[in-house]
């Protein structure tokens, strides 16, 4: 292989590696979302601190009991929670677990469908 044609194949290399990576971050950026909860007031879920860095699963392949998710209620306000049991029908039912915190009232949302379920909490980042 002489110069020229290795030049040309480091080339071919590099715009294949620029093209990966740009896809992998389109991939990301389209998927999860970084959420930072607010610094004030509490957390209805225990396992997160006010203040906390959230990384979220926007399209997870299914939903589990124990998740710790982010729901839509009636009123168009967003709250965290995490699912408790399924129903028959595949519909989940929310919970708390800080009653010192103001979170949204699991009667208030009733059986939530998965497809109204905003994402799934995957991780907490620094805080």
């Amino acid at each position: 292989m002489n110069i020229a044609q290795q030049k040309r194949l480091l080339r071919l290399m590099r715009r294949g590696t620029m093209i990966f990576a740009l896809s992998a971050a389109l991939y990301m950026g389209h998927r999860f979302d970084l959420l930072k909860l607010p610094e004030l007031g509490c957390s209805p879920v225990s396992r997160f601190s006010p203040g906390a860095r959230l990384l979220v699963d926007r399209r997870p392949q299914e939903w589990r009991s124990d998740d710790c998710v982010f729901v839509s209620s009636v009123d168009g306000a967003v709250h965290l929670v995490f699912l408790g049991s399924k129903n028959e029908d595949g519909h989940f039912w929310t919970q708390t677990d800080m009653p010192d915190c103001p979170g949204v009232d699991a009667e208030q949302l009733g059986w939530v469908n998965p497809d109204d379920l905003l994402g799934r909490v995957i991780m907490a980042i620094g805080h």
